[in-house]
C-alpha cells in the first residue's frame, strides 16, 4: 500500500485503498473524498497568519496581554472555505518539529 500512494490516485477505490484505510476505522458512516492540498508555510505574525490577523478581526486581542494570540511554531494553511456569510473554515496543519 505505500508504494500504491507514492504515486497520484484518480479514483479512491483504485488498488484498494478504502478496503485497506476502511478496515483501521471504527465502524461508523465516513465520506472519503480525494483531494488536492497545497499547504502554504506561515510564520507567526507576518503575512497570512490567522492568529495576527482574522482572529484578531473575529474576536479582537487578548484582554490581559494586549496582543494578539501567538503559535510559537511555524505552521501551515492548507484548505479554506466560506461556510457561509458569517462564517469561514480553515485548516492548519501544525508540524511536530520545526520545519527547518
Amino acid at each position: 500500500m505505500q508504494e500504491r500512494l507514492t504515486g497520484a490516485l484518480d479514483d479512491l477505490d483504485d488498488g484498494g485503498v478504502i478496503d485497506a484505510f476502511g478496515a483501521l476505522l471504527p465502524e461508523g458512516e465516513y465520506l472519503p473524498l480525494l483531494l488536492s492540498v497545497e499547504p502554504r508555510l506561515i510564520i507567526p505574525g507576518k503575512e497570512g497568519d490567522y492568529f495576527s490577523g482574522e482572529q484578531v478581526t473575529t474576536w479582537g486581542i487578548d484582554r490581559f496581554w494586549g496582543l494578539p494570540e501567538y503559535p510559537h511554531t511555524p505552521y501551515y494553511r492548507t484548505f479554506e472555505t466560506a461556510v457561509d456569510a458569517d462564517a469561514h473554515l480553515s485548516e492548519f496543519v501544525v508540524p511536530m518539529v520545526p520545519p527547518t
